[in-house]
């Protein structure tokens, strides 16, 4: 039999307002159905905030509502099944250090709700960036930073918990089951590029501890090396 036909339809509602010369506020909303012979099997929504400065576009706030995933994931109907509603609010501040040097800081805070529970998350970063430190359009750049991970919450379940011989019942209590690790991932990247003849040059070395957010995990370490040409 041939696969079932799969069809997406992605739609944006975009809006802008002007708050400064050098500045724009610029806000939407993406709605993202995926269909299957006529039978919807996935609907998310998102509205996102964006602030518009200095050439550059800065995240502020989303909210996305995913009718049948959870943060791109899936839950069993004995877990609540359903879909999910995700807050998240984005803070990012550079700075100029002078002579190519900058800096830049960021940091992301969710709230996640679901049929069966709710869990905060969080991630960060550091940037400590350098232009032209060998040649005019070399980047040298050192990021560490922590990638997303449940910091509070979890799901609850009623669960069986003991049993009672004489009337043959069981007594169901209300468990909760932590989503936070047991670690705490942070990564070390440290990257350079230059153009070379008519491409460019990158090299990358990183390293990981506890990856995975899983405390007994040992570090990952690795590099790379990539030449790009432009057509």
């Amino acid at each position: 039999m041939p696969p079932a036909f799969e069809e997406a339809f992605i739609g944006s509602i975009p809006h802008e307002c002007m708050l400064e010369r050098v500045c724009r506020l610029r806000w939407g909303t993406t709605f993202e159905h995926k269909f299957r012979r006529d039978k919807l099997l996935e609907c998310r929504q998102k509205f996102g905030l964006t602030l518009c400065a200095d050439g550059s576009e800065h995240s502020v706030a989303e909210l996305a509502t995913d009718h049948s995933r959870l943060l791109g994931g899936r839950l069993g109907g004995v877990f609540g099944g359903g879909g999910s509603t995700s807050l998240f609010l984005d803070a990012e501040a550079r700075q100029g250090l002078g002579d190519g040097w900058a800096v830049t800081l960021m940091g992301r805070r969710g709230w996640t709700d679901f049929a069966g529970g709710k869990f905060q998350t969080s991630a960060y970063a550091f940037d400590l960036s350098k232009y032209g430190l060998l040649a005019d359009r070399d980047r040298l750049g050192l990021r560490i930073s922590q990638p997303l991970r449940v910091e509070t919450g979890g799901i609850a379940m009623l669960l069986p918990t003991s049993y009672d011989y004489a009337t043959e019942s069981e007594t169901v209590t209300l468990e909760r089951l932590s989503f936070t690790p047991s670690g705490r991932e942070v990564d070390a990247e440290l990257g350079y590029s230059s153009a070379l003849g008519r491409g460019w040059l990158g090299a990358n070395l990183f390293a990981r501890r506890q990856p995975g957010h899983i405390a007994s995990a040992g570090p990952d370490m690795g590099g790379a090396i990539r030449y790009s040409l432009g057509f």
